[in-house]
Parts: structure tokens; sequence; C-alpha cells
């Protein structure tokens, strides 16, 4: 269960987003992992199939302790943006030796906490 990660702390798999435009982002991958972070953090997705932490099973955000909670709110989830001006570039490959530039060369990688995330899907969803 991927909120479970981040209550253990365990590395989550970062999202990849596509900026089609100036801070206009479409989500790559991840978007199940988005919508959990929200639904879960708008109390409309309480726990369940926990292994470790079973005692907060069917708790939403609201109902989970204040340390619990501010634990949450720490972490962070990475997040690789691909630029709309990278989507014009060449693919990496080898070349006569010398290397083609790859899309993914202007790319950043950004660092989210998942309650700013809430404001990334609103601009998603527009």
């Amino acid at each position: 269960m991927f909120i479970e990660s981040l209550l253990l702390n365990v590395p989550v798999p970062p999202v990849f987003l596509f900026e089609r435009e100036s801070n206009w982002y479409e989500v790559m991958d991840g978007q199940q992992r988005l919508n959990a972070i929200v639904e879960f953090y708008e109390n409309r997705f309480p726990l369940s199939g926990l292994e470790k932490w079973t005692a907060l099973h069917g708790r939403t955000y609201a109902d989970c302790p204040p340390t619990i909670q501010r634990g949450l709110d720490r972490r962070r989830i990475s997040a690789v943006v691909l630029m709309a001006e990278s989507a014009h570039g060449s693919i990496g490959a080898q070349k006569d030796g010398g290397a083609v530039p790859h899309p993914l060369h202007k790319a950043r990688l950004c660092f989210v906490r998942p309650k700013e995330r809430l404001g990334l899907v609103a601009v998603e969803a527009r």
C-alpha cells in the first residue's frame, strides 16, 4: 500500500510529469499514487490492507494521531518533470561515436511534500 510506504518512510518511485505549458502539468506516470495522496488528505480514503501499521486500519488522515500526521506531512515524493521544450529534442543514442542529446537532459528533478501535491493535481485537472 502506497500510504503505508510513506508512513514507514520507505523510498517510493518518483512521479513523471510533462510540463505542457508553464506551470501546466500532465501526469505521465504516477496518477494512482497522486490520487491516493489527495483522497487520503481529503479524508475520502480510509487506510486498508496495512501490513505493519494495522492499528491505523480504517482511519483517514483526520483520524490519525497528530504525530502520524506530522510524519506524513514531512515526507517527500520526487517528481521528474519533462519540460515542454524537451519534447522536440532527439532520443539519446550513439551516432558516429558521439552522444545525441536525450530529451530528458532538460528534465527537472523536484521534491514535493504530499500536501503541496494537492495544488499540482488541481492544476492537472483544469
